[in-house]
């Protein structure tokens, strides 16, 4: 019996650490958006994101407190996702072509 039970518990820090390699935590913030995935029908895979609503507040054990339109509720973070408004996306790099080598000036540059 004894024997067993070491073997338990080797077998769950193994899984355990296999999981933890794969996870990450997430968090929200006071005042950042988030969408809410909402169950459209009996089946979860029909569920659709909704939003962006405003984070009021962190409550315990990973849930939060979002202001709907005229009232406020609590989900867990598992139906919630951080909401980037589009101008905060990540804007791709300028890129210039020359096609003249001529400035303003009417001056050649030298290669």
């Amino acid at each position: 019996m004894k024997l067993a039970q070491e073997n338990m518990e080797t077998t769950q820090v193994k899984m355990i650490k296999a999981y933890d390699k794969h996870s990450t935590i997430r968090t929200l913030n006071p005042g950042d958006l988030a969408l809410l995935l909402v169950p459209t029908s009996d089946n979860k895979v029909f569920s659709q994101w909704s939003g962006p609503y405003c984070l009021v507040r962190r409550c315990e054990n990973s849930n939060y407190k979002l202001q709907l339109e005229n009232r406020k509720a609590t989900f867990h973070i598992n139906s919630l996702r951080k909401y980037y408004r589009p101008d905060e996306k990540q804007k791709p790099d300028l890129c210039v072509m020359v096609t003249d080598d001529e400035d303003e000036n009417g001056i050649t540059a030298l290669s």
